[in-house]
């Protein structure tokens, strides 16, 4: 029974050992593997960096292609020149390597461009489609003459020379108010029996429109202002449709239209020649 006891220790003991053998060869096998994985992984990044690298030389702008999407009043102030100049891409620079956020940023530096879209078109092609801003008006901002667009933004600075011949909004605080009402004046009427010149609006107590029109009779132009109250509605423009119409028909000359409750619609009446 002892020799029994025996012999069983030993072949725990021989058991034993074979198995922390086993468990430090697995261990040694998954060292080596691991190994051998990460110098395998290396060697795939570097090719994959190498293959990169290589496709990357040979991929080189040949032509920038400048599609403006649409056209506006402000159109040819956008050159083919100025878009070059401006994203300072140059022929045979690695396309891969050109950040298109950051050519985005270069290009609308241009201040007439609204917004820009651009694609890489591989092998050598950079698809570059923008817009301009419509110029609706014009504005004074420290001391000079600005451009403004449809939706209200200063655009840039003007030369005299360079001017846009469009009605001009006097008060820099309260362009949409003005833009407002310039739209409105110019749908009451048609362009032939109205042309507004000027539109200023004045926040406050009275909230007063002045505008600057040209009306049409039927021997001359003549310039009047045109005053009303708070934003453009339909009873005040249906009013300044009807006295227009009376007086050009009736050829009556005028020197300002006065549409706010309680005022003369019509005041400095002369009969016209």
């Amino acid at each position: 029974m002892e020799r029994q006891i025996r012999r069983a220790r030993q072949l725990n003991k021989r058991n034993l050992v074979i198995s922390v053998a086993s468990l430090v060869l697995a261990g040694l096998a998954v060292w080596r593997g691991s190994e051998l994985a990460s110098k395998m992984s290396q060697k795939l990044e570097e090719g994959g960096k190498n293959l990169t690298s290589q496709i990357s030389t040979r991929l080189r702008v040949q032509e920038v292609v400048w599609e403006e999407t649409g056209t506006t009043n402000s159109s040819h102030r956008v050159s083919r020149n100025l878009l070059a100049a401006m994203s300072e891409i140059e022929a045979g620079q690695e396309m891969l390597s050109i950040d298109l956020s950051a050519l985005e940023k270069k290009i609308l530096r241009i201040p007439w461009i609204e917004s820009i879209q651009i694609q890489k078109k591989l092998p050598s092609t950079l698809l570059v489609r923008y817009t301009t801003h419509h110029v609706r008006a014009l504005g004074l901002r420290k001391n000079r003459l600005w451009s403004i667009s449809s939706t209200g933004n200063w655009i840039a600075p003007l030369e005299s020379q360079h001017a846009f011949d469009l009605p001009v909004l006097v008060n820099e605080s309260t362009l949409s108010e003005q833009l407002e009402w310039l739209g409105a004046l110019e749908n009451a009427l048609k362009p032939k029996i109205l042309q507004v010149h000027e539109v200023g609006f004045d926040k406050g107590k009275q909230n007063k429109l002045t505008a600057l029109v040209e009306m049409t009779y039927s021997s001359q132009r003549v310039k009047i202002a045109v005053v009303a109250e708070g934003l453009p509605n339909d009873e005040s423009l249906g009013r300044l449709r009807r006295v227009v119409h009376y007086l050009i028909k009736n050829n009556i000359l005028v020197s300002k239209i006065d549409l706010r409750p309680g005022k003369k619609v019509v005041v400095n009446v002369g009969k016209g020649p």
